[in-house]
């Protein structure tokens, strides 16, 4: 070979070289050679380091903040149990035999679940986890400071009254569980509820207005519903030009349990008003009663069901918590009927799947504590809920995949948003998990404890893309 053959042969073998390089740099492995700390957190960006995770802008990006200074996106998952679920009218849960048959002891499956989910490039412990798991993995709690107060009230279709003193100290004594926790590093922070009935949806709960409006007159949100309207209008019959039943004075009004629009633009204004002053009553309470137990923790929000929730109600979550969480399901043609027909007089949240409109009402940071999908190649019915109305069901775990990828992504590639929580570790029993039937692909695993494998090394390229598009997010998000 002459020595012109040799150069041009060395001087392509070094582009390929360099070719090489780039592309490893390029791809999504790459960013495994991330340094981390104890908390799974970045070294890029690096922030100063303090006592317990935080929220923080970096430029035009949120992240979560590691005790350790590390970047942190929480990517996690729901209901990560050893016993799995109940099946309905049953003490059979199938998942836990299945578990003990696999590995004998708890103990053993905590090692191998979080080993797997370290694989997959989960990071978190989300809502409804064992406390075997406590240690592993970052975490994020779920206190339902409030859920068995708005469930004694659904039967009797009424709301809780958060201005009653009895509403506050039960908030405060429920809050004191937090105790247990508050030393712990590994604590991202609290949820304080899920998906509250904040406007009317399939619980058939009144808005937060006419709940309060139909409060017998001794009641304290009664009494602050008058107040609110005597700080609102100079006189009562400026009042009557509005509303109606006329009112011959504001006693009257202690007395009356339904109002109706006379000026509809008005009255929907004072609706609006008044769901925002009833929401910061509800997040104040709330919020206060968990950093009373624990000061510097985050608060996470109640995790929104976005088809229900009042824009009022976003905005006073994001003036009293740290992060706006919401939970994600698609709604097919049945639900978006549903939620037509049940349509608030106020203004509900916009149903873009985005979900920026969380961070332009809240004005915080956004996580989705809850997703997922279906999918028939698993075998499971997938018949509850009904296809129809919401989570439509895909024909295959590649299929699932491709939606958890465009959603991921297009959340993830938002500056203000700072995780995604799957739902959830194990599926749901064929036969209908024990407290409403539900009976769904919805796992990471089967109910034998095996992988979804064509689903998860997905999953987890993803995650690591996710990552890099967040990075390198703009304020002009997607």
């Amino acid at each position: 070979m002459s020595f012109r053959c040799k150069m041009r042969a060395r001087a392509w073998c070094y582009l390929a070289c360099v070719v090489a390089v780039l592309a490893m740099l390029a791809s999504p492995q790459a960013t495994q050679a991330e340094s981390y700390d104890r908390f799974e957190g970045r070294d890029t960006p690096h922030f100063a380091p303090g006592t317990s995770f935080r929220v923080e802008r970096e430029g035009p990006r949120w992240w979560f903040v590691t005790p350790e200074g590390g970047a942190f996106l929480s990517f996690g998952v729901n209901h990560i149990s050893w016993q799995g679920d109940q099946i309905q009218h049953t003490d059979t849960r199938p998942y836990r035999d299945a578990v003990l048959a696999k590995y004998g002891t708890p103990e053993k499956w905590v090692e191998a679940a979080c080993d797997r989910l370290r694989q997959w490039h989960f990071n978190t412990i989300g809502a409804w986890s064992k406390s075997e798991l406590d240690g592993h993995l970052p975490r994020t709690p779920i206190l339902h400071l409030t859920n068995s107060q708005w469930a004694e009230c659904w039967k009797e279709r009424r709301l809780p009254d958060f201005f009653d003193p009895a509403f506050v100290e039960l908030v405060q004594q429920r809050a004191a569980q937090i105790q247990a926790h508050a030393s712990d590093p590994s604590v991202i922070g609290y949820f304080i509820d899920n998906e509250l009935p904040w406007a009317p949806d399939h619980r058939r709960t009144p808005e937060l207005f006419d709940a309060y409006a139909a409060m017998p007159g001794d009641a304290p949100g009664k009494r602050r519903f008058v107040a609110f309207f005597q700080e609102r209008y100079p006189t009562v019959q400026a009042f009557n030009k509005v509303w109606e039943p006329t009112l011959p004075d504001w006693s009257a009004l202690a007395t009356t349990s339904k109002l109706f629009d006379r000026d509809t633009k008005k009255a929907k204004a004072d609706r609006e008003a008044f769901t925002l002053l009833a929401a910061r009553q509800f997040f104040a309470v709330t919020s206060e009663a968990i950093r009373a137990n624990d000061p510097d923790a985050l608060v996470l929000g109640c995790r929104f069901i976005p088809q229900s929730v009042p824009k009022a109600v976003v905005q006073a979550c994001g003036e009293y918590c740290d992060v706006v969480s919401v939970n994600f399901y698609e709604t097919f043609w049945g639900g978006k009927l549903f939620f037509w027909w049940k349509a608030a007089s106020i203004d509900r949240m916009p149903q873009d799947g985005d979900l920026r409109a969380y961070y332009d009402v809240g004005k915080k940071p956004v996580m989705v504590s809850e997703f997922s999908f279906r999918a028939r190649d698993s075998g499971m019915p997938n018949t509850w809920p009904p296809g129809y109305a919401v989570q439509p069901v895909v024909a295959t775990q590649k299929d699932r995949a491709a939606k958890f990828d465009h959603y991921v992504m297009t959340w993830l590639s938002q500056p203000w948003f700072v995780g995604a929580h799957w739902f959830e570790h194990a599926d749901e029993p064929k036969e209908g998990r024990a407290n409403d039937g539900e009976n769904g692909n919805y796992g990471l695993v089967n109910i034998e404890d095996n992988p979804y494998d064509e689903f998860v090394n997905a999953v987890a390229e993803t995650i690591l893309n996710a990552w890099n598009a967040h990075a390198q997010a703009t304020e002009d998000g997607i």
